[in-house]
């Protein structure tokens, strides 16, 4: 429409499709469109205003693991309550903020019970069967999230490194609680421990 910029004003969030024009008498509105797929994000915290600004290590984060695809890992190390989980959820919701098309992930990785429990949460966010069983749905999870565009994984507090072994005798099936098997391995991602 060629009216001034006075008379056009941009609606969201309303009912209407996209590149919709509502014309009101002199008042013009235009939805703009919208992509039809938005990333998935599952991040159980807020995002911290107060944290403290590590610039050097977000840095080093967008260095190793790069927002092209490329399967790529990082680990954050340090001692308990140095800011691990802060320096992570800052880089998750940069990251978020950088690209919009980007899925985000969080799994509290200190037990199994709690690395299923967020499996479950995501698994609900993607649409995977609910009535799965636990390796079932754990391998659904990760099938649906290497079928996303472009994602990030994070893996919290993931301490006893046992529950992610992948030497010879837990590939031959000897542990049955080996959980690196769900693990989603795609180029569209990058996992950050």
């Amino acid at each position: 429409m060629d009216e001034p910029k006075s008379h056009q004003r941009d609606v969201t969030r309303s009912r209407f499709g996209d590149n919709a024009r509502i014309n009101m008498g002199d008042v013009h509105y235009h939805l703009p469109h919208r992509s039809t797929r938005s990333a998935v994000r599952v991040i159980p915290y807020p995002c911290n205003e107060d944290v403290v600004p590590r610039r050097d290590l977000i840095d080093r984060l967008d260095a190793i693991l790069p927002h092209t695809s490329g399967s790529h890992s990082a680990a954050l190390w340090g001692l308990g309550g140095s800011g691990k989980t802060q320096i992570a959820l800052d880089y998750a919701y940069r990251r978020c903020d950088a690209d919009d098309g980007c899925c985000v992930f969080w799994v509290h990785a200190d037990s199994e019970a709690t690395f299923i429990a967020d499996y479950k949460t995501i698994g609900r966010k993607l649409g995977v069967d609910k009535r799965l069983d636990r390796s079932d749905l754990l391998d659904a999870v990760r099938s649906a999230i290497e079928g996303q565009q472009k994602w990030l994984m994070i893996f919290d507090n993931a301490d006893d490194l046992r529950m992610f072994r992948t030497d010879k005798k837990i590939r031959e099936g000897e542990a049955s609680d080996n959980l690196y098997k769900f693990v989603p391995q795609a180029s569209t991602g990058t996992t950050l421990w």
